[in-house]
């Protein structure tokens, strides 16, 4: 059984020319989490996952997606609120911090759109997938308040290396292990995972449309390499490698697949 933690599936599916009931059956892994990016991706998503059975909802605003004008966040969270009240099953994400957009979106603002999403996870005890890149501090002293200590999830596409992934499992997070391992010269992403443990990781495709892979096909499928090449590098079995990464999953995905 594999769990793809990280998949947009929303983006993948062309939903009005696709078979969505059957989806399910085709899909190479399991169970996924469809993730999203805005406001009008979540809604997108949602629909989606009432057909596709073995797909969990996660809705929010990614920091690539934010607008600066303060009135409009409290409108998106107030959609967001009323959404995951009508979809106990939902998630949040992918939502977060960035520091590579900062010039066009401050990191203030980001703040603001992301501590206003995980109140709404900690409202109403949702997991959360989240996208960090070079914010890892600000992101990690959130977490280690008291208003965010509670917040559960997924650390996506994580690159801080070692030392500061292991402070993100201190808290309580698990790190998704993604398409980067499968390079052979990704040799500090690969210290990285091996110095976490099969304990504390799940995978993750982190699928969405490209020019040469527009269904995602090629993209989903990376998870069964992952668990290949990890139960490779662990000295593990992949039936041991699948049956933790699942376990894993399902600890903090515990709804709607």
């Amino acid at each position: 059984m594999i769990f793809d933690t990280h998949a947009h599936l929303a983006w993948c599916v062309d939903a009005p020319t696709t078979d969505t009931a059957s989806l399910s059956q085709s899909l190479p892994a399991q169970a996924y989490l469809a993730v999203s990016t805005t406001l009008e991706d979540s809604v997108q998503t949602l629909d989606l996952t009432q057909t596709v059975s073995n797909a969990q909802p996660a809705i929010g605003v990614h920091p690539w997606f934010i607008q600066s004008d303060p009135g409009l966040v409290d409108d998106v969270i107030k959609r967001l609120n009323d959404l995951l009240q009508s979809r106990p099953e939902a998630a949040i994400g992918e939502i977060g911090l960035d520091k590579s957009i900062v010039d066009h979106q401050p990191l203030s603002a980001q703040l603001t759109w992301f501590e206003q999403q995980l109140g709404l996870a900690v409202k109403y005890d949702r997991p959360v997938s989240l996208h960090c890149f070079k914010a890892w501090n600000e992101m990690l002293r959130l977490f280690k308040s008291s208003e965010f200590s509670g917040v559960r999830g997924v650390m996506h596409g994580f690159s801080g290396g070692a030392e500061m992934a292991k402070q993100f499992v201190d808290e309580g997070f698990l790190i998704g292990v993604g398409p980067t391992y499968l390079k052979p010269n990704a040799r500090r992403y690969h210290q990285m995972v091996e110095a976490i443990g099969i304990d504390d990781l799940v995978i993750e495709s982190d699928a969405q449309p490209e020019p040469v892979d527009p269904n995602c096909t090629e993209q989903l499928a990376t998870v069964s390499e992952l668990v290949r090449v990890l139960a490779q590098r662990l000295s593990m079995s992949e039936s041991r490698i699948q049956a933790q990464l699942w376990q894993n999953s399902r600890r903090i995905f515990d709804e709607g697949v």
